[in-house]
């Protein structure tokens, strides 16, 4: 019971260690587009940023599927990387990046769509990147963790036992939440649409 209850103070702890990482990355990228503004302006509909420029006149697929990569690139980095020792320096970095191109896109449509966008944007991005802010940065502790047992098991030549059938499943609750939150994201465009 006790081993269990450290298992879980210590997968929160990671998880709320990567909140700042995320927090640093998007406020570099706002730094970026401060400083270099002419660098984003020739492509404000660039992949990695589509979920913050979606024009919902194109149809809900479209938009669904632009908000939906903003996040499914990067959970799928992390998943990937945090079932191999790589993962200790990927998995922060992929937090970092998107970190990055989440403050960079937030600031880039500001700067370039003016406040009226910008303010549509907080009833139809934010509140869906709020959530997939979260699961994100909650499934990156537990892929992290997963990530430094399997650096223990080779560099310590010591079996650590991984449990990929758990960590699964977190990542299909990672992704169901990401498409929920899409859908909430495209439905909320399309509502302010219809009201603005």
């Amino acid at each position: 019971m006790e081993k269990i209850n450290k298992q879980s103070v210590w997968t929160r702890l990671r998880a709320a260690v990567f909140l700042p990482v995320f927090l640093i990355g998007s406020w570099l990228g706002n730094l970026f587009i401060l400083f270099f503004p002419d660098a984003f302006s020739a492509q404000p509909g660039s992949v990695f940023f589509a979920g913050a420029f979606v024009d919902f006149e194109q149809g809900w697929l479209a938009a669904f599927s632009a908000f939906l990569f903003d996040f499914l690139f990067y959970l799928l980095l992390v998943f990937l990387f945090g079932m191999t020792f790589m993962g200790v320096v990927i998995v922060p970095l992929t937090v970092l990046l998107k970190g990055f191109t989440l403050g960079a896109s937030l600031s880039a449509l500001l700067s370039l769509a003016g406040n009226g966008a910008f303010f549509r944007s907080w009833i139809t991005y934010l509140p869906a990147t709020a959530l997939c802010t979260v699961v994100f940065v909650v499934f990156s502790g537990r892929a992290y963790g997963v990530s430094l047992k399997a650096c223990r098991s080779l560099f310590a030549r010591e079996s650590a036992l991984i449990s990929l059938k758990s960590y699964g499943l977190h990542f299909l609750s990672a992704l169901v939440l990401l498409l929920a939150a899409s859908a909430l994201s495209s439905a909320l465009g399309f509502l302010a649409v219809i009201l603005f």
